[in-house]
Order: C-alpha cells, then structure tokens, then sequence
C-alpha cells in the first residue's frame, strides 16, 4: 500500500474507514502529508473532509502543515508571500481557532466573492483577498465590526485579510432596508456604493469584537480612518449591519475613486436618486417614515 496522492489518500481513507485496525497501518505508511496537501485546492480539500482525515491519521504531521493551509486559503498570492508574513497569518488564524474551540482542520468555505476568498472558522469569517478597491474605510456603527482588517501586501501583488464574526443571510431583508441604510450613511457623510440587501445581515449579538483575549476596538489595524472613529451606542442583536466592506467612501472622496466593472452601480443610483429627491423636497417620504422600526426590528 502507498500514498502518493490526494486521490490515494481519498481511497484508502473510504475503504478503510470502519477498520481500525487497517487505519493504524495506514497511519504508519502516511510519511508525506504536505504532498498531499500540495496535491488538491483548498476547496476539494475542504469539502472531502480531508484536512480532517489528514488530522485523524497523522496530528503531529498535520499541526506542521498549518502554514501551508492558509497559503492554500490566501490562493495565487500566496507565491508572493514571505514565510515570516506567512507565520505571522498562520499564527492570526490559530488564534481564531483556539478562540473558537475548533482547529483549523474544521475550516468551512464559503465561496468568492468579488475580491476574496472567503472561509468560515467556527462563529468567525476569514476574508483573503486583493484588488480592494477602498484600502481604508470612514467608520460608522451599521458596518459590522472587524477584529481585523488591513493590507499585507502592498502593489500589484496586495493581499488583505479581514476577520469578522459571522451572520447567517437573512432573505427577509428587503430592497427598502438597504435604501434606509443606505440613506442614514449618506446623512453622516458616506458613501455606499455597493448598496444591496445582500450585503446587509441581522446581528446575532452586539456590534462588538467578540475575542477572548482583549482586542484594541476602532485602531487602523481595523481599517478605519483614523480621523472618522467615534464613541457612539452599539447596536445591538436584529440590528441591520452591512458586511462587505468594500465599497464605502467618505462623501469627499468619492469623486476621486475608479469605480471598478464588476460593481453593480443600478441599486446605488436608484438609492441616490431617492436620497436627493427626499433633501430637495425637505420632508418625509412614504419610504423613510418608519425608518427607526425597520432598521431596528
């Protein structure tokens, strides 16, 4: 019997699965993890269950690939990468493992979106991702809270990471959600060009960084202009918060900024539209009257 791919390992794992005794073998011949490892994109590794597998045979060998897990979870940039950079990520999601009670072996993947990868570990989400098209964002309390979000890389080659809790979608979130979000950023001075309800979600708890260990709130590792950070009330669990992050300008810079392709503009020139129409006609409309109870149901 020899292991010398992901397919073999797949194979050996199924037909031996309820024979222990043929697994303790198998754990014995399993000499090569990181060839394995090497062998599969993160993805198929994830939704075979074989970072598990491959903890469940080997746990010494596994806990030296973690490194070169989350290369796998940071994708084509990895290659540009230095190890200490990459030691320093490996170590950042650790922590969020320990954090969590789970262990990098139970890693989710959620999908791409625009710019990221995106995985989830245990009740918090990793982002990785390049090409971001605002490197800093203006605070303000709707946008869920990050426990980190900053650039690793900088120039053609940029890589961020963002980790933030993680919200279930919710479909009873309405187009007229996302304009009273929409509408209440605009009024304190920012722009969310990406409006959509699909980037809003209900929170499952307060509007904080949930980490064991003390977390410093509102710092630039977080993203923020230094200069838009406030104390105000935090919002609390079925608040609408937004959760991609990507596209939010403060009102004076907005102007200035490339506006990429594959940002569907429609839904945020209709909100705009609305927005001017409410100001220059100075009173309520029918859309915005029970704006408190919709935004805080």
């Amino acid at each position: 019997m020899r292991i010398k791919d992901f397919d073999d390992l797949m194979y050996y794992l199924t037909k031996y699965e309820n024979n222990p005794r043929k697994l303790l073998k198998l754990r014995k011949i399993f000499d090569k993890p990181k060839q394995i490892l090497d062998s599969a994109d993160i993805k198929e590794l994830i939704s075979n269950g074989t970072l598990a597998k491959i903890k469940q045979i080997d746990n010494e060998g596994f806990n030296k690939l973690h490194p070169a897990i989350v290369s796998k979870m940071i994708g084509e940039n990895a290659k540009y990468v230095d190890d200490e950079s990459l030691l320093g990520l490996t170590m950042i999601v650790d922590e969020v493992a320990k954090n969590e009670n789970v262990d990098i072996s139970d890693l989710e993947y959620i999908g791409d979106g625009s710019y990221s990868k995106v995985y989830k570990l245990g009740n918090k989400v990793i982002k990785f991702g390049k090409n971001r098209l605002t490197d800093k964002i203006p605070y303000h309390k709707r946008i869920l809270q990050p426990l980190i979000r900053r650039k690793i890389l900088e120039g053609k080659n940029d890589l961020y990471i963002e980790i933030s809790e993680y919200l279930k979608h919710d479909n009873t979130i309405t187009d007229e959600d996302a304009y009273l979000v929409y509408k209440e950023l605009r009024e304190d001075g920012i722009i969310w060009l990406d409006a959509k309800k699909e980037n809003l979600a209900r929170l499952e708890k307060d509007n904080v960084a949930h980490f064991n260990e003390p977390i410093n709130e509102k710092t630039e590792a977080m993203g923020y202009f230094p200069e838009t950070i406030k104390k105000e009330d935090v919002l609390k669990k079925g608040d609408l918060v937004i959760i991609d992050t990507d596209c939010l300008y403060r009102e004076q810079d907005f102007y200035k900024v490339h506006f990429d392709d594959n940002i569907n503009t429609d839904f945020y020139l209709m909100c705009e539209q609305e927005y001017q129409m409410e100001k220059h006609a100075n009173k309520p409309t029918e859309i915005s009257r029970d704006s408190d109870d919709q935004l805080e149901r």
